[in-house]
């Protein structure tokens, strides 16, 4: 009897687990729609900002927020991503013509989170991060030479300050505030903070911790750079339901389902989306004319973390990235745009971080 009533429960449990991981997809399929067979470039998500990290987000809370079992904060990281290459090459091409071809696309990040402010119902943190990313192209088609000379070879930058505040309303709710400095771009030295390169970002969110395993918030985040400015409510849900299985989302651009090995290793894996967004100096290379450049993804993979140490974690985080359409626009005629299709391809990201016990 006692078997039969603990196969009961487990099957219960798969039962709303499955549940739970297919309404969770379906938030994300309106954002996923474009997404076609086969895997190729295609127009990006319009409810993405240009200038979307979803990674640099950590978007849980910063207060008693978050649920057991949780996926460890980062406090100090560095990340490296390496994506394969393949042909670059707009959709309104001629038949026949020779694309354009990346080799590799590396990125590094580095990351800190500084404490100012530790109260039980106050928090308020700063975050300084610096983020790479270098096109390597082995061939670039002489029709579109002036836009992809540009970033070939050429240390793409971000340079980023973020005020980071939460404030417990009640034992049960919570609100938390980002504001967001960041200069985007071509050129040389750590930053520049020329208001040619600048982009701001804010966001709040209203969260609510129901139970220890049960946290969800809505939000809303306003962005405002070089081409456009927008604002996108999104909705945030933490869910444990046992041990070893929970789901972490952001949605409409993160589903993530964990499984815990034990108190110092999980596996996160699910769809996330992310996007950059640079303003290029033509000067700063051949080429004559400047750009705003753009691109959006989507990673679908599994991600590892393993404590190495006290403090100390480890991940490593591999799949498919799906190349949205990147976009050139001519800063002095917006109506000059250039979309060049960046194939389908793997991709491969190491790192370390420093997540200091609660």
């Amino acid at each position: 009897m006692h078997k039969n009533e603990q196969q009961i429960t487990e099957n219960i449990f798969f039962k709303k687990l499955i549940v739970n991981i297919l309404s969770s997809f379906f938030w994300l399929l309106p954002c996923c729609f474009i997404i076609q067979m086969p895997l190729i470039a295609q127009p990006a998500p319009v409810f993405i900002p240009s200038d979307f990290d979803f990674e640099a987000e950590e978007a849980g809370c910063i207060c008693t927020p978050g649920v057991i079992n949780k996926s460890p904060g980062k406090g100090l990281l560095i990340e490296y991503k390496l994506t394969s290459g393949g042909n670059f090459t707009p959709d309104e091409v001629a038949t026949g013509i020779n694309p354009s071809k990346v080799s590799s696309l590396s990125r590094l990040r580095l990351r800190l989170k500084i404490p100012v402010i530790i109260k039980p119902k106050t928090k308020f943190l700063i975050g300084v991060d610096h983020f790479q990313e270098q096109y390597q192209l082995n061939f670039i088609q002489p029709v579109f030479a002036q836009q992809l000379n540009l970033i070939d070879g050429t240390t793409l930058k971000s340079s980023r300050l973020t005020a980071y505040l939460l404030q417990s309303i009640s034992e049960k709710n919570y609100l938390g505030i980002q504001a967001r400095v960041a200069y985007n771009g071509n050129y040389s030295g750590i930053v520049n903070t020329d208001i040619y390169y600048r982009q701001i970002r804010l966001s709040a969110i209203w969260g609510v911790k129901k139970r220890e395993d049960l946290e969800w918030g809505i939000g809303v985040l306003y962005s405002d750079n070089y081409t456009r400015k927008i604002a996108i409510p999104f909705f945030l849900y933490n869910r444990t339901y046992n041990e070893r299985w929970g789901l972490e989302a952001a949605f409409p651009v993160s589903i993530l389902m964990r499984y815990n090995f034990n108190p110092r290793s999980l596996l996160l894996f699910g769809p996330e989306f992310s996007s950059a967004a640079y303003a290029l100096r033509g000067e700063n290379t051949s080429v004559n004319e400047d750009y705003y450049f753009s691109h959006t993804e989507l990673n679908f993979g599994a991600k590892f973390e393993r404590q190495i140490r006290p403090w100390i974690w480890a991940n490593i985080h591999a799949g498919v990235q799906i190349n949205f359409d990147s976009e050139y626009l001519n800063v002095l005629n917006f109506d000059d745009i250039f979309e060049p299709d960046l194939n389908t391809g793997a991709f491969l990201k190491i790192g370390l971080f420093l997540s200091p016990p609660n």
